[in-house]
């Protein structure tokens, strides 16, 4: 006989029931999950070392698709709620329509960041893709940037893939028409 207090008593023929019943819940399988699996540093080098494709192949043209896709980005969440124009699903569709060049251009600015900035490259991507949004979403000319990205995301659904860096190029200086208050980026200089 077990004494909780001077006057609580439990038989220990009482705690076996409750104690097989811990024991019980501990013994059931969880489902199988298979561990993440990472690349390995060598597959890693191969991705970054990779030779760009055909339409990444001119100098910038992976920021430039890069930049676009950011630009975009900003109108599709803002300008629906500032002026009316919904571009969102156009937007959603130039992601879909260049999901692979998109993806490449993405490696390709991780890659030219890791090269320019070393260990530090994350912090400055990170820095600087706040300060693009921001460019973006502060323009000095909301309703005429809102206008023009409609224009460009109109334009873009009829843009093939291997064309896209070429009409990303042309495209970014139409929304950047309006002088900004914000400094040119560091990794643009």
């Amino acid at each position: 006989m077990i004494v909780l207090s001077h006057n609580v008593r439990l038989r220990s023929a009482a705690l076996v029931p409750v104690s097989l019943l811990g024991l019980a819940a501990c013994t059931t399988t969880a489902p199988y999950v298979a561990a993440p699996t990472f690349p390995t540093k060598q597959e890693t080098q191969l991705v970054i070392e990779a030779p760009k494709p055909p339409a990444l192949a001119e100098a910038g043209s992976a920021q430039d698709v890069w930049h676009l896709r950011s630009a975009l980005n900003v109108a599709a969440l803002a300008c629906s709620r500032s002026t009316g124009v919904d571009i969102g699903p156009r937007y959603n569709a130039m992601l879909a329509q260049h999901k692979e060049l998109l993806t490449q251009a993405y490696v390709a600015e991780e890659a030219r960041y890791k090269a320019k900035f070393g260990r530090n490259w994350r912090t400055i991507q990170d820095r600087e893709a706040t300060s693009l949004y921001n460019r973006y979403a502060n323009h000095p000319d909301p309703r005429g940037y809102c206008a023009e990205a409609n224009r460009i995301s109109r334009e873009a659904a009829r843009v093939n893939t291997e064309d896209f860096a070429r009409f990303a190029a042309a495209a970014i200086p139409r929304l950047e028409a309006k002088p900004f208050s914000t400094p040119v980026l560091a990794s643009q200089k």
